[in-house]
């Protein structure tokens, strides 16, 4: 009856699958995986009783009342098993416990990788592999005979080895630049502008705290620290003294020796960019020129300019390069010019090789030993948002879908464009509710709303406002907004005709490939006529039982207007460029399609 008790961790795992298949869409959470939880809740029970019936069966060998040659069969374990493999009792407990860990590891090899990188998941997957390995070499104090006779240390390696297996169930991923792999929990966020400059102003306590120092005390606390306590206490304890366990104790003490130095490496070191906090940097790009092909230091202004006194006046400092030229406007107090001026220009080769992507700058030494300039960007991109919020006259709320909006703006914006929002009728505009809550777990979604970018989403330029000719990216986001109030707005059919016939690269996803369906070309042919491009498909719609909402279907609207359309898997990834069109077919190709337009040969060319 009792044994019955151990089915209940299969009832929270069939629960925490069905919640993630039909509530989370698939979508496994981010920090921490309940299936491994649950998992190890109903195989561990049953682990500890056969471990226990093991040592039983050991103790009961050395009072001579057990055979220890009795081999079980398949046969006999499982009636009707005809394979004829016939092991000791002990060798089917150690093949189930070696087996519960190679399942883990196939197991998280197949479910949904959730927000994290093939590369991060075959990190993790190695990293599993290594706790795995330690994790079974731990058993090996079972060997010895005081340690089997020793009821309450055999419980103590138990428990041990209990909370060891609890790091499968954080979501990690192997540390860079370490010396033997170990796991860090994963932050998928790339380095942006923002997070460097806050990563500059961190003290020695958020260091402390971040994900790297936890995932070592992870392993500390889990692993390594309670494998070495316990083999200390066996020596020191029971003399126990032999090859295996000396070696395993002094690994277990070598590691510890290499996570407490990375600790104090992590929180003690110092901010590479050691910079005086006077001077505030920004900086205006002139022109496209990669910086890659030269380095900006002050050896490229003369040594006699920069120490002379130049007394409150403005002296205009060139570096030529082939056809390129960098220009230093000097406004230096007295005695204030010379090491300072070297060390800003200094400075900044290190902060915009990390920041940014395009040189030559434009530099203001002002009174103050404060640089001054304003950021402009060398790509602007206009997105095109709808301004209508019900399906028809049904009641049903829509607008813009705030996956296709947010995913695409953190792309654009690390890459240190410049982002305007445009609507038919500008102003504010609606988010489809129901994209609210798919974009719960999406980190870009959650940054978008907690930055406060939504709120740009409020106060959105109207067609009359904009000057077309300052954007070299154009963008429509979906939701099904814009099926209603797009495909007949010609003022702004004219603008991307404009744009588009300009050299601009017009890109959309979803359903905001309905801007394409009234922009006609000089020509007097539709923009999608003879162009490979894709949209939320005929299967899609019906998928999402929107095929009596919608006034048309835009698959076969493209198709009509002479598009090549291409439709890919339902509710996958995929992204079309011809030219300078790039389109995506539905909101999982949002972000993918702001990568590719990124690095377009068009764009890149600018």
């Amino acid at each position: 009856m009792w044994l019955l008790l151990l089915a209940v961790a299969d009832v929270a795992f069939i629960t925490e699958a069905l919640v993630t298949i039909i509530k989370r869409k698939g979508m496994e959470y981010k920090w921490f995986c309940p299936c491994f939880f649950f998992y190890l809740g109903g195989t561990l029970p049953s682990i500890w009783l056969l471990e226990l019936d093991r040592r039983e069966r050991y103790v009961s060998v050395k009072e001579g009342v057990y055979n220890v040659t009795a081999t079980d069969s398949l046969a006999e374990i499982y009636p009707g098993v005809s394979i004829p493999i016939s092991l000791p009792a002990d060798t089917w407990v150690l093949l189930i416990e070696q087996f519960l860990l190679y399942f883990m590891i196939v197991g998280r090899w197949l479910l949904p990788r959730g927000t994290i990188s093939r590369n991060e998941l075959s990190q993790l997957l190695f990293v599993f592999i290594g706790i795995a390995s330690d994790i079974t070499e731990f058993f090996t104090l079972f060997d010895e005979d005081v340690v089997r006779k020793n009821l309450e240390l055999t419980y103590a390696i138990l428990i041990i080895w209990t909370v060891s297996l609890l790091q499968f169930c954080f979501v990690l991923t192997a540390t860079r630049n370490s010396n033997k792999p170990r796991v860090a929990l994963i932050n998928s966020d790339r380095e942006s502008p923002e997070s460097i400059q806050a990563q500059r102003r961190k003290g020695g306590c958020e260091k402390c705290v971040s994900s790297e120092v936890w995932s070592t005390m992870v392993t500390m606390c889990m692993q390594d620290g309670p494998f070495l306590a316990i083999r200390l206490y066996v020596i020191i304890t029971y003399h126990l003294v032999n090859y295996a366990i000396i070696f395993f104790t002094a690994k277990n003490a070598l590691v510890m020796l290499l996570l407490l130095y990375r600790l104090v490496v992590i929180c003690s070191q110092k901010n590479p960019e050691n910079v005086p906090s006077s001077f505030d940097l920004s900086f205006s790009v002139t022109d496209p020129t990669p910086l890659s092909d030269y380095n900006m230091t002050s050896s490229h202004v003369s040594s006699d300019a920069l120490q002379s006194d130049h007394d409150m006046k403005e002296d205009t400092l060139n570096y030529n390069s082939g056809n390129r030229q960098v220009t230093v406007l000097v406004n230096t107090p007295a005695g204030t010019e010379g090491s300072g001026f070297r060390n800003v220009i200094y400075w900044d080769e290190i902060r915009i090789r990390k920041l940014y992507k395009y040189a030559p700058l434009v530099f203001y030494w002002c009174q103050q030993n404060t640089i001054k300039a304003t950021m402009e960007a060398l790509i602007k991109v206009l997105f095109i948002v709808t301004s209508h919020s019900e399906m028809g006259n049904t009641g049903v709320r829509t607008g813009w879908y705030l996956n296709e909006v947010a995913q695409p703006y953190d792309v654009f914006t690390k890459a240190n464009f410049q982002i305007d929002f445009m609507s038919p009728k500008g102003g504010q505009t609606p988010m489809d509710p129901g994209s609210a809550v798919e974009g719960r777990d999406d980190p870009q979604c959650q940054k978008f709303i907690s930055s406060g970018a939504i709120n740009r989403l409020n106060t959105t330029m109207a067609p009359s406002q904009v000057n077309i000719s300052d954007y070299q990216v154009i963008f429509y986001p979906g939701g099904h907004g814009p099926m209603f109030d797009l495909p007949n707005n010609d003022e702004i059919a004219a603008l991307t005709k404009t744009a588009y016939e300009s050299g601009a690269i017009v890109s959309a996803v979803c359903h905001g490939i309905a801007g394409f369906v009234p922009v006609r070309l000089s020509s007097g042919i539709s923009i999608v006529k003879g162009q490979t491009l894709t949209s939320l498909t005929n299967s899609e719609e019906a998928a999402g039982n929107f095929f009596n909402l919608v006034p048309f279907l835009l698959e076969t609207k493209l198709r009509s207007l002479g598009a090549n359309f291409i439709a890919g898997p339902i509710f996958k990834p995929n992204v079309q460029t011809s030219g300078r069109l790039v389109t995506g077919q539905n909101p999982m190709s949002a972000k993918p399609l702001a990568e590719q337009g990124e690095s377009t040969e068009d764009l890149q060319s600018k």
